[in-house]
């Protein structure tokens, strides 16, 4: 089986050598004990904790800032049937956290609506001509989420339109001379203030459950004790897929969350998991993450959000099932449309000799690849190319995109530094969005040229592959893989737990997939084999069937009609020639 692609990345192998430290208590699996110090856990109240979360033991929502403030203004709003709006943002933290809203008020009676901006037409959070819509409902009290800390002149504008507005979000504050600058309002962000808090790294649908937890008691005719308890499936969907640290009051939300998705009551997720052909009792933080996230993310992506968030919050199971058919229908076609960006990228790449060790960043756009899904190609091409890349759709005279990074490289501090070329730019170290003229776009490719190739080192285009743990396969047990169950849900600063076996024999091999890009095989160690599979490796790995490998991996269960089986996850494939 022959590479077909000259440009191939070769890993490094970190192995993590932390001692496992000792613990008296016989409830801690001694397979286990090394993976929680390789996470920071070295004392047995920390592993107890983090073992057995507990909901009692998530911050009181009211030591967030303006919280008290706001479940008091929320309280007069709908004692005073004043019509409030719910204004969200179209990724799964956004709806996730708008539908939790939304149910919420709907159980006290509130006069509410939902509005979601469009990603295509509108763009990320508040923004004046929506807030002028809302005007023209009669809307008096705007509530965001996962949006508007930064959004001085909009609420500047709802305040002249006599609209009261309350602002719950999670993204960093920005602040001058050791304050915070916020809009002028009140404003519920984990990130105001000091950072060691248990709740700090609350994604938006988290601080939406906080405020529902703050305002249950204000409304206890309506409803019930530890009905919140119940909402808790929308948070560990928002929590997963918006991938914030699943440590401290995250952790909490995120396990129990999971729990609930289990045997959740919402007929949206049970429809989205029928469509998915996923059994939601089996339900596990990866599921959630490349499952049922893609697909209420296709929505906003392709079309609008709305359905998505329709979805979450329908009463009506005959809807249910169509807006999930119709969701399953959007993500296959998003998924089309994704390895078409990346199978012409790859073209282009290869034709202008883009993967040059000399050239430190990628720079692309076509008018053919819409804005709402470079971003998941571009993250397709820095794991393969191990740099950062930057994919645009061409929209007449302008350019928007996304922005991928890898670590080291802060994408958005990168950008601010070629903000005479943009028009709008905005995000996270590794992730962006960026809006510009078409005429500055090679003005642009040269300035980031210049700023990677002073930043970014040789050593640094290197990617790592970070590992726990070697194995042997006899190792490999049911007891092994449950004991890894109660490290879920995995995620940031929770990683799932990486092993690696070498000299393992290939016993058998075969390539599968729709464009037989995946590489299927039996694999030996001593007189043990496990079946593995290496997603995007079909075309990639010269293997003969006899020969010996090393191999990085995660350990899984299989589940085929009724039957389960452990099975091998490769993350990464080492040749011994």
């Amino acid at each position: 089986m022959k590479a077909n692609r000259n440009f191939q990345i070769q890993k490094k192998w970190k192995f993590l050598d932390n001692k496992s430290p000792v613990f008296s208590s016989a409830k801690i699996n001694p397979d286990i004990i090394k993976l929680l110090s390789n996470r920071g856990i070295t004392s047995e109240p920390e592993a107890l904790d983090f073992l057995e979360p507990s909901y009692e033991k998530l911050a009181d929502p009211c030591l967030l800032p303006d919280m008290v403030q706001a479940v008091k203004k929320i309280e007069k709003a709908v004692l005073g049937k004043k019509k409030i709006a719910i204004y969200g943002d179209y990724d799964v933290d956004g709806i996730t956290a708008t539908a939790l809203l939304m149910k919420f008020f709907t159980m006290i009676d509130a006069n509410v609506i939902s509005y979601i901006p469009s990603r295509s037409d509108e763009g990320y959070g508040l923004n004046i001509e929506a807030i002028n819509e809302l005007k023209k409902d009669k809307v008096e009290l705007i509530i965001t989420v996962d949006c508007g800390s930064s959004a001085i002149d909009e609420v500047n504008h709802a305040k002249a339109c006599s609209m009261d507005i309350i602002i719950t979000d999670h993204h960093s504050i920005k602040t001058s001379q050791g304050k915070d600058i916020v809009p002028d309002a009140l404003v519920i962000n984990p990130k105001r203030g000091e950072s060691d808090k248990p709740y700090y790294h609350l994604c938006g649908v988290g601080v939406a459950y906080y405020l529902v937890r703050a305002l249950t008691s204000s409304f206890p005719e309506k409803v019930s004790s530890g009905q919140e308890k119940w909402w808790l499936d929308l948070v560990a969907l928002g929590t997963i897929c918006d991938v914030v640290p699943l440590t401290k009051d995250n952790r909490i939300l995120a396990r129990f969350g999971l729990k609930v998705l289990g045997k959740s009551r919402n007929l949206g997720i049970i429809a989205l998991a029928q469509a998915s052909e996923m059994a939601l009792e089996s339900i596990d933080s990866y599921k959630v993450g490349f499952v049922i996230g893609p697909r209420l993310n296709a929505a906003g992506r392709l079309e609008n959000a709305s359905y998505s968030l329709k979805l979450l919050i329908t009463e009506d199971p005959n809807q249910a099932v169509k807006l999930a058919n119709d969701l399953n229908d959007l993500n296959m076609k998003r998924q089309e449309i994704t390895e078409m960006i990346v199978t012409e990228a790859r073209q282009i790449i290869a034709n202008k000799k883009y993967d040059d060790k000399n050239r430190k960043i990628i720079l692309l756009s076509d008018k053919k690849w819409p804005a709402g899904v470079v971003g998941i190609a571009a993250s397709r091409l820095v794991q393969e190319y191990s740099r950062p890349v930057l994919i645009m759709e061409e929209d007449g005279e302008e350019l928007k995109g996304s922005a991928r990074s890898i670590n080291g490289f802060n994408i958005v501090e990168a950008l601010s530094k070629c903000s005479e070329y943009l028009i709008q730019f905005g995000g996270h170290a590794q992730a962006a969005g960026l809006r510009m003229k078409k005429e500055h776009y090679l003005l642009l490719d040269e300035k980031l040229l210049s700023i990677s190739g002073q930043k970014i080192k040789d050593l640094d285009l290197i990617p790592e592959v970070v590992i726990d743990n070697k194995m042997l396969f006899k190792n490999i047990d049911q007891k092994l893989v449950d004991s890894l169950l109660d490290l879920e849900p995995f995620g940031t600063d929770n990683f799932r737990p990486v092993f690696a076996s070498t000299q393992v024999k290939v016993k058998q091999l075969s390539l599968v997939g729709k464009n037989k890009e995946h590489l299927k095989l039996l694999l030996g160690n001593n007189n043990d084999q496990l079946g593995a599979i290496a997603f995007q490796y079909g075309q990639k790995c010269d293997i003969k069937t006899g020969e010996e490998i090393d191999i990085a991996y995660t350990i899984e269960i299989n589940e085929w009609k009724n039957q389960k089986k452990i099975n091998l996850h490769i993350i990464d494939i080492k040749l011994n020639k």
